[in-house]
């Protein structure tokens, strides 16, 4: 959970009055990439936006819903890992 936190600080800093932990999608893709060593790992559309799913090799990973350049996060957390098609849950 403190990983959360962290990501969640970090977009509430960028956007101070925002209700959710919101802030300008290429901002919090770069936060993502250079400070949590995140890549995008998954992106589909879903109710007017966009859901991308971000994931470090240490494990790291956060969730994000996008609309309209803005990104607001769903999910963060830690032990991730990214699940090979066909293997067996």
């Amino acid at each position: 959970m403190i990983r959360a936190g962290l990501v969640a600080l970090a977009l509430a800093s960028a956007a101070p009055a925002a209700a959710q932990s919101c802030a300008p999608a290429e901002r919090v893709r770069a936060t993502l990439a250079q400070q949590f060593g995140e890549s995008l790992r998954f992106r589909g559309a879903a109710a007017a936006g966009v859901v991308e799913v971000w994931l470090s090799p240490a494990g790291g990973w956060t969730v994000l819903y996008i609309r309209d350049g803005t990104a607001c996060l769903l999910a963060a957390g830690n032990a991730g890992v990214a699940i090979a098609p066909g293997v067996p849950l």
